[in-house]
């Protein structure tokens, strides 16, 4: 159930119109607002209509000329009490007033409500028996437009915030697949590259590499299309298995065991994503900064309320020969997004990766 006041959330709905919508919808809301005058008043009567019309109609442009329309309402509303005429859509000078707290006309926010104050002052001494709660009332309407503006205008500035982070967290998800798919794939063509080099340096056919290196490429150029054209499409081509993750992996000279245990279930987001590309990156690594690991071992297990990703490989790492990459990091953002837990870290003699994601508990 909202919090908010009816007042703030009929706002925020009108806040989500076209301005032309929302301006309309105003100007109809001063009119009606007015009505049980032109009854009052016995039927059509003519200064009552025009005031009517007057003081609603240049509610239709306010949100274009906020300034403009107040100062034409108030020359309107100074001649309705010359004429000694009542109408309750006056409720558009609020209207306005609102208008120029949201855009921040300081100085027109200041006049307005000094006008407005000559007008309560004007209106208690013409029309009121009881002048002090008249002048109470209006008032508060006063203050309650210029707290609505404050209201809207931080609401506004609030989602705008909200919309420029999700957009930046989504560039950052963006970079990370790339890196993902550029770093994964160029590191096992070097890896085919350099088997099949050493291949023909000892007399053997180097067949099998390149087409595997040639299959390594294709998929490399699908999966960045892919990236792509991800905000355009919901339909992207679903990413390579755990075993064709690993079958480059292995003809590029290093052993990996892949198990999964238990059916995949439903989680937050895209979680077999998630386990993908955590696999994808750790074999990367073990690829780029081990040295002839005897194996590597890849464990997914389902098992409610988490699954569970294990990457192990056995083989010292290289010392850096330049700064560490974004690899580690990348996956940790990936599985903190999914509300899970990542570590990294040498292991026996070698190197490990785990991460625990959550999934459904039916």
């Amino acid at each position: 159930m909202s919090s908010e006041s009816p007042v703030a959330t009929a706002a925020h709905r009108l806040g989500t119109l076209s301005p032309s919508a929302r301006d309309g919808l105003l100007a109809l809301g001063c009119l009606l607002i007015g009505l049980p005058e032109v009854i009052a008043h016995g039927g059509w009567n003519l200064k009552v209509v025009v005031a009517l019309v007057a003081m609603s109609a240049p509610v239709l442009v306010q949100s274009r000329y906020p300034v403009a329309v107040f100062a034409v309402l108030s020359v309107f509303a100074a001649v309705q009490w010359w004429l000694d005429v009542r109408v309750l859509s006056d409720v558009s000078l609020l209207v306005v007033l609102t208008t120029l707290v949201v855009r921040r006309i300081t100085w027109a926010v200041v006049a307005a409500v000094v006008i407005l104050e000559v007008g309560v002052i004007l209106a208690v001494l013409k029309w009121s028996k009881h002048s002090l709660l008249l002048g109470i009332l209006l008032n508060i309407a006063i203050l309650a437009a210029v707290l609505l503006g404050v209201y809207l205008r931080e609401r506004s500035a609030h989602l705008a915030q909200l919309t420029q982070r999700a957009e930046q967290l989504e560039r950052a998800r963006i970079a990370r697949d790339m890196h993902d798919v550029v770093g994964h794939h160029l590191a096992v063509m070097i890896a085919l590259a350099d088997g099949a080099q050493v291949a023909i340096e000892h007399g053997q056919r180097p067949e099998e590499a390149l087409r595997q290196l040639s299959a390594t490429g294709r998929q490399a150029l699908a999966e960045t299309r892919s990236l792509v054209t991800v905000f355009a499409s919901s339909t992207a081509d679903v990413p390579a298995g755990l075993e064709q993750i690993a079958a480059p992996i292995r003809l590029a000279g290093v052993p990996v065991r892949v198990h999964v245990d238990g059916p995949a279930a439903p989680g937050p987001g895209d979680v077999d994503e998630v386990v993908r590309r955590v696999v994808q990156e750790a074999l990367t690594n073990t690829l780029k900064h081990a040295q002839r690991p005897a194996s590597v071992e890849v464990t997914v297990t389902y098992a409610e309320p988490q699954v569970t990703v294990d990457v192990t490989d056995r083989g010292a790492r290289r010392p850096l020969s330049h700064p560490a990459g974004r690899g580690i990091s990348g996956m940790a953002e990936r599985v903190a997004a999914q509300g899970g837990r990542f570590t990294a870290g040498p292991h026996d003699d070698g190197w490990r990766v785990h991460a625990t994601l959550p999934v459904s508990t039916r």
